[in-house]
């Protein structure tokens, strides 16, 4: 076999040999693309919770980033998470008719702000990105944990904190410090765990490009800035410009971004801490029918509410819409600020348009090459459809022949037994 494919190739002309390399070539790159982007998509795991919550794709996670007049805040999540249940129940989306136990909930959601904070230990500040959490946020986004564990969100006291291993380092010398007191505005808080952050640089340009540890939303509200509520938090977490600060000598306050430990020990007043993201993940029997539940409760006006589906945006249709809209791709024409995790999703999306854009030319080329094969073999054939049916005519009556003789041939040696 292998004989008869060197001598057929040994026949070809030259540009048919560099046309059938190229359009393999051209195969493969086009599925490299294609596999590269799922594998990558796969990577950015605080999208890919519609497919943790269930495998066979019956469920969508859902994000949703509001604008400052919104003005959507902790107290408003019950009522939003009623309503999303009423949706379903109203679209006959049960637990029953799921096939799911009545203790299985039917969404999981969390809430987020993004802020500043400081944090001190054994009188070492430094200042940090800090994002503000509510629900069942490392459900969606995991981290990859040194030491410890999250804290958890049905938690009564909200002093536990998450630091991120470069903090960890400047606080204590150590990434194993789960269980270790930390002061947050003059009050102690605890280490539930470390993580290592993201250093990639998709990662650092989308915001995550220093310090960044995780606290409870009313944490950050009474001893933080965040939110929408001072110009200074419009940088999004990590901190890059976080500063160690060593303890003073002789009782002197030690600055830290120009405000002093002795006058950060006292609470803020909780001042009503916006939540800039909403994310839940729900039943998705049909695709779309999650968001357009979400997006039905929080309704479209697009300059108070984003609303995204994640588990469809780097799909190939979703891809295309991409690539119809590059031009207004770059606009910002509603207040809105994503956080970090949002930008770094948006990034990969024009990556994987551009990727998904190449995939697409080279199946173009490798077609193109193919019908100019085609055309040039058929032109250049030294065979006619007619002598083709002749041919299986042929073969047929040879075949029908030799099975008549065969059986003749049994039923001979039969009656000479």
């Amino acid at each position: 076999m292998l004989r008869k494919i060197a001598a057929g190739w040994s026949r070809l002309r030259p540009w048919k040999k560099r046309a059938l390399a190229a359009i393999l070539i051209l195969m493969v790159l086009s599925r490299g693309l294609a596999l590269a982007r799922r594998i990558q998509g796969n990577r950015l795991v605080d999208q890919n919770e519609g497919k943790r919550w269930a495998a066979d794709g019956s469920a969508a996670q859902i994000s949703c980033f509001f604008s400052e007049d919104a003005g959507l805040t902790q107290d408003s999540i019950p009522e939003l998470e009623y309503n999303l249940l009423h949706g379903l129940e109203a679209a006959s989306v049960t637990s029953a008719s799921l096939g799911l136990p009545e203790a299985v909930p039917l969404l999981e959601d969390c809430w987020s702000a993004s802020g500043k904070i400081e944090i001190s230990h054994n009188g070492t500040t430094v200042s940090c990105g800090a994002v503000g959490t509510g629900g069942a946020y490392f459900l969606f986004h995991p981290l990859r944990l040194l030491a410890g564990d999250y804290y958890r969100p049905g938690e009564i006291m909200k002093d536990r904190v998450m630091l991120d291993e470069e903090t960890a380092w400047a606080l204590f010398g150590s990434s194993d410090i789960e269980g270790q007191i930390i002061e947050i505005g003059g009050m102690p808080h605890y280490v539930a765990g470390v993580y290592q952050r993201d250093q990639d640089y998709v990662t650092r340009a989308a915001g995550l490009d220093g310090r960044c540890v995780y606290v409870s939303l009313e944490t950050l509200q009474t001893y933080g800035s965040g939110g929408f509520r001072s110009e200074e938090s419009a940088d999004l977490p990590g901190e890059k410009d976080s500063q160690e600060q060593q303890p003073a000598a002789d009782g002197e306050m030690v600055e830290t971004g120009g405000s002093s430990v002795l006058e950060g020990s006292s609470a803020k007043e909780p001042e009503g801490l916006l939540i800039d993201c909403y994310e839940v993940v729900m039943p998705d029997p049909v695709s779309g029918f999650a968001e357009k539940i979400v997006s039905s409760q929080l309704g479209t006006d697009s300059s108070l509410v984003t609303v995204v589906d994640n588990s469809r945006r780097f799909s190939g249709e979703h891809l295309q819409q991409i690539l119809a809209g590059w031009i207004r791709r770059g606009m910002q024409t509603v207040p809105m600020r994503y956080p970090f995790w949002e930008n770094r999703a948006r990034a990969w999306e024009n990556i994987f348009s551009l990727m998904y854009f190449l995939e697409n030319v080279t199946r173009v080329l490798a077609g193109f090459l193919t019908i100019l094969l085609t055309v040039s073999w058929y032109r250049h054939r030294k065979w006619t459809a007619a002598a083709i049916a002749r041919e299986i005519m042929d073969r047929n009556y040879d075949r029908q022949a030799r099975r008549a003789l065969e059986k003749k041939q049994e039923i001979q040696e039969k009656k000479t037994i």
